[in-house]
């Protein structure tokens, strides 16, 4: 395509343990699959019905409700997410990336890794804020020192710097 590619591999801070109880819900009613209610009420009632102590010594302490975070070993969990993640990255949809053909391709998401493209570094610093904004609205946060970009060049170019927080 003779165009200089703009990547930027992001890193959740604790991604699995950040996902809000009620805002997956919400996502998982808006999501146009074939999940019914009683499939919708029984993921419900398996995160929103959590309950942890700590015990020290054989000593318990109070009792509180979680009400974040998807279930470490649960078969559903990397589906959850991967849905979760999918509602955020709905926001940077129509935003330029990379044109293949008629095709505008600017985000790849496997589990909780998200990978952020463009052909420009302007495009790339445009997605980048939108997408911190959006995942800090639900509760993720982007690791910064865990994130990384770069570029695929066609020609030598000096290397990209993120402008992080940038608008």
């Amino acid at each position: 395509m003779q165009k200089d590619l703009y990547i930027c591999f992001l890193d959740c801070v604790k991604a699995f343990d950040r996902v809000q109880h009620k805002t997956l819900i919400e996502m998982l009613e808006l999501l146009d699959i074939s999940l019914d209610g009683k499939e919708i009420d029984l993921i419900a009632d398996l995160y929103w019905s959590q309950q942890a102590c700590i015990r020290i010594d054989g000593t318990f302490s109070k009792w509180i409700t979680v009400e974040r975070g998807l279930r470490q070993g649960c078969n559903m969990s990397p589906d959850l997410f991967a849905r979760y993640a999918d509602r955020i990255m709905r926001v940077v949809k129509e935003l330029d990336g990379v044109h293949i053909g008629s095709v505008n391709i600017n985000n790849i998401l496997y589990a909780d890794d998200t990978t952020l493209i463009a052909d420009s570094e302007a495009k790339l610093q445009n997605l980048l804020n939108v997408v911190v904004v959006e995942s800090e609205r639900k509760g993720l946060s982007i690791n910064r020192q865990k994130s990384m970009c770069m570029v695929i060049a066609k020609s030598s170019v000096t290397p990209y710097h993120s402008k992080w927080g940038q608008t």
